[in-house]
């Protein structure tokens, strides 16, 4: 069976239980098949990131598969050590990673480099942390809600309520580079690392 492709349009795209320390480089990923859906999208040539996606379909695709999570089709493991995921789809031009966040597990102050990305949180809720020019800005993500990660955003997601969380991730093009930030005192982001990607791999997910 060939691979998903999507079809281009002239549209532009894009807007600008246990703690623990749980990074993408100590998570432990399940690979499966890629997934084949019957999807119309209405994506677009992009001048800015080398991907016909937009955020819209990233995200209609992270509710998508959040709907098949719901149904049972996708089962989901609570590692109270360490995040846990599942790789659902990976081609050229998409990645659609499945996790569960438990107690105060979180990820890392990050970027996706040249991939835009999206979520939409199945069960329980997420804090994202967000870059905002002076500082880091937090909002609550709450079950059913989903929201797009243009290029330059950094971020870092967590779970500090008592009870689990699920999510539903996708990348486009799939993650092959990125970096990580620390905020210094004077409320000045600096990044302290970057790191190559390989195709599949869990790190920088989140």
């Amino acid at each position: 069976m060939s691979p998903w492709r999507p079809q281009l349009s002239s549209e532009r795209s894009g807007a600008a239980g246990v703690p623990t320390i749980s990074t993408s480089a100590v998570a432990r990923a399940e690979v499966l098949a890629p997934l084949v859906h019957r999807h119309h999208w209405s994506t677009s040539v992009l001048l800015h990131a080398p991907t016909s996606l937009v955020l819209a379909d990233l995200t209609a695709l992270t509710r998508e598969v959040a709907s098949e999570v719901h149904a049972g089709l996708h089962p989901v493991t609570i590692d109270p050590d360490r995040r846990w995921y599942r790789l659902l789809r990976s081609d050229s031009y998409v990645d659609v990673w499945l996790i569960s966040w438990a107690t105060e597990q979180t990820a890392e102050l990050h970027d996706h480099a040249g991939s835009l990305g999206a979520l939409t949180v199945v069960s329980g809720s997420l804090v994202e942390q967000r870059w905002a020019g002076d500082g880091l800005r937090p909002r609550q993500l709450r079950a059913g809600r989903s929201v797009g990660f243009p290029l330059g955003h950094v971020h870092d997601v967590g779970n500090p309520a008592p009870t689990p969380a699920v999510s539903v991730h996708a990348y486009s093009p799939p993650l092959s580079a990125m970096s990580y930030y620390a905020v210094e005192p004077d409320r000045r982001l600096r990044r302290t690392r970057s790191v190559l990607v390989e195709s599949g791999s869990s790190k920088g997910v989140g």
